[in-house]
């Protein structure tokens, strides 16, 4: 998860106007992750820092990069709407057939 959290940071500070959805079985591991990526961007030297314009329980919003990171548990449209640059499924074997299927 760690390693997947840096990938996902690395892709929103080097690419512009990006959308990146992280999808896990619980609503508390995605809390996880977005937690994650929040602790490495605090991390992060200040000159590869973009700002940022939300840092929301959901969301992260880069302003410089104009990249986002949303998050979602497991339901049939987690992400109906939004154009998804970066998708993360996390822990997606265990996540139903019921739900998987819809998803495809």
């Amino acid at each position: 998860t760690v390693s997947a959290a840096i990938a996902i940071l690395h892709y929103c500070i080097f690419n512009m106007d990006k959308n990146v959805m992280v999808i896990a079985n619980k609503a508390d591991t995605t809390a996880e992750i977005l937690n994650k990526i929040k602790d490495i961007y605090k991390l992060l030297p200040f000159f590869l820092k973009p700002g940022v314009t939300n840092w929301a329980h959901k969301t992260v919003v880069f302003g410089d990069t104009k990249c986002r990171i949303m998050t979602a548990a497991r339901t049939k449209e987690p992400a109906i709407g939004f154009t998804i640059d970066f998708l993360y499924l996390d822990e997606f074997a265990h996540i139903p057939s019921s739900v998987i299927e819809p998803y495809y």
